[in-house]
C-alpha cells in the first residue's frame, strides 16, 4: 500500500506506538474524518489504511438520546440504592415509560453504578464464614 505525499513513513510510525488501537467502529469512522480533513487523504485511502469498511465509515447514527431515562432512572436509584435494574425497569414501567430491560441493564447503567459509587447493582450475599482446617487436628479414635 503507498502512502500519500504528505505522510512520511517516520510520522506514521511513530503515531502508531503512541495512540492506542482504535477499536470501535464509532472511532474509525473519527479517525477517517481526521484523515480526510486534515490531512487530505481519500475516504478510500483512510479506510483502507484504518481496515474499516467504506459503508461503516459512512454510516449515520440513528440512535436517540435517552436523557429523559436516565435522569429519572438516576432518581430512582438515589431513592432505591438496593434495586436492581430488574426492579428499577419495573418502576420505570409503572411510570408509562417504554423501556426494554436490556437498555436499563446496559451500558448506561454502569455508567451510573460508576458514577454513583455502585449503588445500583446486586449485592454480594453474606458467606459463611470459613475455617481453615489445622494440619494438626486430632485424628478420629479407632473403633468410635
Amino acid at each position: 500500500m503507498t502512502l500519500p505525499s504528505n505522510i512520511s513513513h517516520q510520522l506514521l510510525h511513530k503515531t502508531r506506538n503512541q495512540l492506542k488501537k482504535i477499536l470501535t467502529p464509532v472511532a474509525k469512522r473519527q479517525a477517517a474524518v481526521y484523515l480526510q480533513t486534515d490531512l487530505q487523504v481519500s475516504q478510500r485511502r483512510a479506510c483502507r489504511l484504518l481496515g474499516l469498511h467504506r459503508s461503516t465509515a459512512r454510516l449515520v447514527s440513528r440512535r436517540k438520546e435517552d436523557s429523559v431515562l436516565l435522569e429519572r432512572l438516576k432518581q430512582l436509584a438515589a431513592e432505591r440504592p438496593r434495586f436492581g435494574y430488574r426492579r428499577l425497569t419495573t418502576l420505570l414501567r409503572r411510570e408509562g415509560m417504554l423501556v426494554n430491560p436490556k437498555k436499563v441493564s446496559g451500558r448506561e447503567v454502569v455508567q451510573l453504578e460508576t458514577a454513583m459509587g455502585a449503588a445500583i447493582g446486586c449485592f454480594e450475599r453474606a458467606r459463611a464464614l470459613r475455617v481453615p482446617r489445622s494440619r494438626f487436628a486430632p485424628k478420629a479414635l479407632p473403633g468410635v
